[in-house]
């Protein structure tokens, strides 16, 4: 909102969109795309029908309160509850790039989206103090890159569905979806399989 329409403006943008990321990470909250990969495996090991089951219903849970929440925080902001007149005409000119985008385009976009905030639960174990600088530059190279988050870029989508730039039909089916397609294709069909071959050994039975 006070940045000068310059090149480097989006350099500092890009740090805003990390800030809910730290907060969810490092708050041990439940974040839809990093249980891609670590809430896969069990299943990828053991591929039984309870253990696909309980995949599924963790998977459900998870994003349905994070699609609930993300639509509360958008109602809040475009009703200017929680910001003014001038920060929401700010959000909403972050959030209008999105509508550029076909179906195909936000699932090509959130590929490595998905791959990259599942790389982040997988290294933060071994981050050994570091979780903060992971998390923020792993989260800014997803903005830089204006890879689509399903998460994130949700609160975007329905912003401007409650300011009327778009329906709430062409938010939900033409980028939320292809969204949550392509972070799952990147978490899991990706990440999760390469991950997979390392711990496969290691992974106890839950069901068999």
């Amino acid at each position: 909102m006070r940045l000068p329409d310059a090149p480097w403006r989006e350099l500092l943008v890009s740090f805003g969109y990390t800030i809910g990321f730290v907060i969810v990470i490092l708050g041990k909250l439940q974040l839809f795309t990093e249980t891609t990969v670590t809430a896969v495996l069990p299943f990828a090991t053991h591929p039984t029908a309870r253990n696909l089951g309980r995949l599924l219903r963790l998977w459900a849970a998870v994003f349905t309160a994070n699609m609930v929440g993300t639509f509360l925080v958008a109602a809040l902001m475009a009703h200017q509850i929680i910001i003014g007149p001038e920060q929401l005409d700010a959000a909403l000119a972050v959030s209008r790039p999105i509508l550029t985008h076909d179906f195909l385009t936000t699932l090509l976009l959130a590929t490595p989206a998905g791959f990259l905030i599942a790389s982040i639960a997988w290294i933060l174990p071994n981050a050994r103090g570091s979780e903060f600088w992971v998390i923020l530059l792993i989260t800014f190279v997803i903005a830089m890159g204006r890879f689509s988050h399903v998460v994130a870029g949700s609160a975007e989508a329905w912003l401007l569905a409650f300011s009327g730039e778009t329906s709430f039909l062409h938010a939900a089916g033409d980028f939320i979806l292809p969204a949550l397609v392509g972070n799952v294709i990147g978490g899991t069909g990706l990440f999760a399989v390469v991950a997979h071959g390392q711990v496969r050994d290691e992974i106890k039975p839950v069901d068999r």
